[in-house]
């Protein structure tokens, strides 16, 4: 069969046509990937870049947290932190304690009968001796209010003698006390010597003796009472104004170990119980 030569430069037409349109579709899907993959290679370029950014971000950061942190104290600015310290607490304690009811309006450090008569107190009440009981306990408290006031020259000199072995010892011991503790044992002796006469002329003005011979014979006639009462009032009042003096030591201590209330007001105080915390979180 002859086909007209139309018909074949029609079909050569057509077979060229969907040749191209294939080679066109197929640099076409080249074309795409090659563009997607740039694309990709773009967005993962973009990822690192992000990736790093962040990371010298970090570092910056890490770089800067540790060109703020506080670098270790010197032994001086150690000594000097913790007399500061003390000489904070020991100043507030005394002012609070050496005022009017710093004592008696304070129950933690409130001065009260001696135990042995603590024991018979309902029974002094019973036999009339109630109200003397009380005048005795708010002398008792008046006499100790004007004894903490002798207690300053006492700590400075022991401030002076702090070493800074001593010092670098009570700031790493761990105990939130340890700097009332070691000032207790270096002043008992001599704040006993010192408050003892001002308790006794206390005691003496405010005419202690009465109430306490009172007290003490209403006691001793107490049935059944073995134990005679014979208690040296002037070295009990004595003694417990000096637990309450350190009682209120003790309290400043904690809040300038833990800085409550923001009590490390000054730099030093920072710089250096700050390096105590750091050193008790290892």
């Amino acid at each position: 069969m002859h086909i007209p030569k139309i018909f074949t430069c029609f079909a050569y037409t057509h077979f060229m046509l969907q040749y191209k349109m294939r080679k066109i579709t197929i640099l076409s899907a080249l074309l795409f990937g090659l563009l997607s993959a740039q694309s990709a290679h773009a967005q993962l370029g973009n990822i690192f870049k992000a990736l790093k950014g962040d990371t010298t971000k970090a570092k910056t950061s890490s770089n800067t947290t540790n060109a703020t942190a506080q670098p270790q104290p010197a032994s001086s600015e150690i000594s000097s932190g913790i007399k500061e310290a003390l000489n904070n607490g020991l100043q507030q304690s005394i002012q609070s304690l050496s005022k009017t009811d710093g004592f008696l309006g304070n129950q933690a450090v409130k001065i009260l009968l001696p135990p042995q008569v603590q024991k018979a107190e309902s029974a002094l009440k019973a036999i009339g001796l109630g109200s003397v009981s009380d005048q005795l306990i708010t002398r008792m408290n008046r006499a100790a209010e004007a004894a903490v006031s002798e207690a300053a020259p006492v700590f400075v000199n022991a401030l002076k003698a702090l070493t800074v072995k001593d010092a670098t010892n009570i700031l790493l011991s761990g105990k939130e006390d340890a700097a009332t503790t070691y000032f207790q044992t270096q002043t008992s002796e001599e704040l006993t010597s010192k408050f003892k006469p001002i308790v006794v002329q206390n005691l003496e003005k405010l005419d202690v003796a009465k109430y306490w011979t009172d007290v003490a014979s209403g006691y001793n006639k107490i049935p059944l009472v073995k134990e005679k009462m014979e208690t040296d009032l002037n070295s009990y009042v004595t003694q417990k104004a000096i637990e309450g003096l350190f009682h209120q030591v003790a309290e400043q201590e904690l809040k300038i170990r833990n800085n409550l209330g923001g009590s490390r007001t000054t730099s030093l105080l920072q710089k250096v119980f700050g390096y105590a915390d750091k050193e008790g979180d290892k």
